[in-house]
């Protein structure tokens, strides 16, 4: 079980497991500006600093209330910048704070189905244009760096730690996965997170898994397995069929016969590749 409170307040609310309930004795209510007030057997009012949802007895913590920066002369208010990209309706999650290096500020980014929809039409480009799109009128070009993640890893309480800020911005987003065999074939699957940045690099307007990172994929894959992957071996055949997009299922599959690598690269279940390498010996 987890406690949610502080020295001001006593203990508030706890976690059980998928969300937090407010003690039966405490008394929970929001500022104009949706900051968390508490009255309980242990204080008569405090009010908090923590940005909350309150429903019946639940309560759900959305950040500090206090995230005010002040730049070029002007105190911005971090959550009202987040407020407004989450009007976009592009955006599961996101965190805006002031780049630790250029001093301007940045904007995490973890895409909704839209999003991720969005991105695969129009890559990160047409992701940033839309929200630039909202931010302009209030904010004018505030926000100067987005970085789009695969999650923003908020801990128990709901809460993103302001310390993994810097981490996530420079994170470089990593492939995971998963290896099975039947009948001496290998196979490897992932899911192609937007948040990679191979899909920053290459086509930025219609985001693809470039042919040669998929052949890379199958060298590192045989290498491996054992086969001897050197200067001397030929790719014989290799077809592409379709494009691999951001999001979408990869599943690559290996065999090795007569000094042959075999592989089928599959897309969402339909095959996306077919080749065969030569192994120079």
């Amino acid at each position: 079980i987890e406690i949610y409170g502080s020295t001001e307040t006593g203990i508030v609310a706890r976690n059980l497991g998928d969300e937090l309930l407010l003690f039966s004795k405490v008394k929970a209510g929001l500022s104009e500006d949706e900051a968390l007030n508490v009255s309980s057997p242990w204080c008569e009012f405090f009010q908090t600093s923590d940005w909350a949802q309150i429903d019946g007895s639940r309560l759900t913590l959305k950040g500090r209330i206090d995230r005010i920066v002040k730049l070029n002369d002007k105190r911005v208010n971090l959550i009202s910048i987040e407020n407004k990209m989450f009007e976009s309706g592009l955006l599961k999650d996101c965190y805006c704070d002031t780049h630790p290096k250029f001093k301007r500020l940045a904007a995490l980014l973890e895409l909704s189905e839209d999003g991720v929809k969005l991105f695969r039409d129009s890559g990160k480009k047409g992701v940033v244009a839309r929200l630039n799109e909202l931010l302009r009128p209030e904010f004018k070009n505030s926000v100067r760096y987005f970085k789009i993640v695969s999650s923003l890893c908020k801990n128990a309480q709901g809460k993103f730690l302001k310390a993994n800020f810097k981490l996530l911005l420079e994170k470089k987003e990593e492939l995971s996965w998963e290896k099975s065999s039947e009948e001496g074939v290998y196979k490897f699957r992932t899911k192609l997170s937007p948040a990679l940045g191979i899909f920053m690099e290459h086509f930025p307007n219609l985001p693809l898994l470039p042919g040669f990172v998929q052949l890379d994929f199958v060298f590192k894959f045989a290498r491996e397995l054992g086969a001897e992957i050197g200067d001397q071996c030929v790719v014989e055949n290799l077809k592409f069929l379709k494009f691999v997009r951001p999001n979408d299922e990869l599943c690559i599959e290996i065999s090795q016969r007569d000094e042959k690598i075999y592989f089928e690269i599959f897309c969402n279940g339909a095959r996306s590749a077919i080749g065969r390498i030569k192994l120079g010996l």
